[in-house]
């Protein structure tokens, strides 16, 4: 139990500390912790931006609503910030024919 609550102190620290919260969710990535952690983090006003394959839309549409960036594929989260491309906005997503809504 010990390890858990050392985790929830440390997450906690870190959106507390954080401007954007990234949370994905995929087969990989179905921690519904994670769905909590996004509303916490919106509630907190931070920036959340969601990441998570077309197929799970239907089951995040809540965490979705409270996000300020949904995207499909972690790419777009670096085009959205501006990593990868000259205006940072989501002009390379579209380049490569992947939905993204801001």
């Amino acid at each position: 139990m010990l390890g858990g609550k050392m985790n929830s102190l440390r997450t906690t620290k870190l959106l507390e500390d954080a401007d954007i919260v990234v949370v994905r969710f995929g087969d990989k990535y179905r921690q519904w912790n994670a769905a909590f952690e996004a509303g916490y983090a919106a509630a907190k006003g931070k920036h959340v931006i969601t990441v998570h394959p077309p197929a799970l839309s239907h089951m995040l549409k809540e965490v979705n609503a409270a996000a300020k960036c949904v995207c499909n594929e972690p790419e777009q989260v670096v085009d959205i910030l501006g990593e990868g491309t000259e205006r940072g906005d989501s002009e390379g997503a579209k380049r490569r024919g992947q939905s993204v809504n801001v």
